[in-house]
């Protein structure tokens, strides 16, 4: 991976702290019928008070333009990269920027339930699962209020029909079906055939999804907005577009 490390200055808090003693100085003139100070113009921000009001412009100590401390290539081991940032500046901001060594990604990718967007489920650890969570207790459907989905956001390199790959348990003993949809449009219903055990996985379905080039929201639902609502139940450990 490609590691972008860069640096941001905030405003000085020597000069903000130098603003609020003559912004004080200025109240205390005004109720000893004294001349208040003139307003620092030392930010962008407006003061109201019933002692004062002024408009303070841009001063030296505003933000910069972000400043590269370091560009290095990094290998990912185990699904994660260690950067380091030495010397750093307890007064700036900093920011990593990530991105493939050799481009946009354009063979498999997976993406974990258990990073997805959750709504009335929950998170659980497997040693079986794809990397060590999976989602569970996607049961809820009668209402708006109980009704339980999950939200992979995903990035393609074009717009095709995609083969998504479900990791899942199913330990009902039936078919279970979840409500599968793409960007807000129309549902497709995903079956899924009987399991071992719960939190158990290795089983998996295949399933065509048609996605834009760029991000993508994918949704598989046991109840959503405008979906009747799935059948039985099931958990979700990953998905793989290819």
């Amino acid at each position: 991976m490609q590691v972008l490390l860069g640096a941001r200055s905030v405003p000085d808090a020597g000069a903000v702290g130098n603003f609020t003693q003559r912004a004080r100085r200025s109240r205390a003139g005004i109720e000893q019928g004294r001349r208040p100070l003139a307003c620092p113009r030392t930010s962008a921000l407006w003061l109201s008070r019933p002692w004062a009001r002024c408009r303070i412009a841009p001063g030296p100590f505003r933000q910069s333009a972000p400043i590269a401390v370091s560009s290095t290539t990094y290998n990912v081991v185990n699904g994660s990269i260690s950067v380091p940032a030495n010397s750093m500046n307890a007064l700036e901001a900093y920011q990593l920027l990530i991105t493939p060594a050799a481009g946009a990604a354009t063979g498999q990718q997976r993406y974990e339930a258990e990073n997805a967007t959750v709504v009335n489920a929950g998170r659980f650890s497997s040693g079986s699962a794809s990397d060590g969570g999976y989602v569970g207790q996607i049961d809820g459907s009668a209402n708006m209020r109980d009704q339980s989905f999950v939200d992979f956001l995903v990035n393609v390199p074009q717009a095709r029909a995609y083969t998504m790959n479900i990791r899942y348990a199913n330990a009902t003993g039936a078919n279970a079906t979840h409500g599968l949809a793409s960007n807000g449009g129309g549902w497709s219903t995903v079956t899924y055939p009987p399991t071992g055990a719960w939190g158990s996985f290795g089983a998996s379905v295949n399933v065509s999804v048609n996605l834009n080039a760029g991000w993508n929201m994918i949704r598989l639902a046991k109840g959503a907005p405008n979906f009747a609502g799935g059948v039985g139940f099931a958990e979700l450990d990953a998905i793989t577009l290819s």
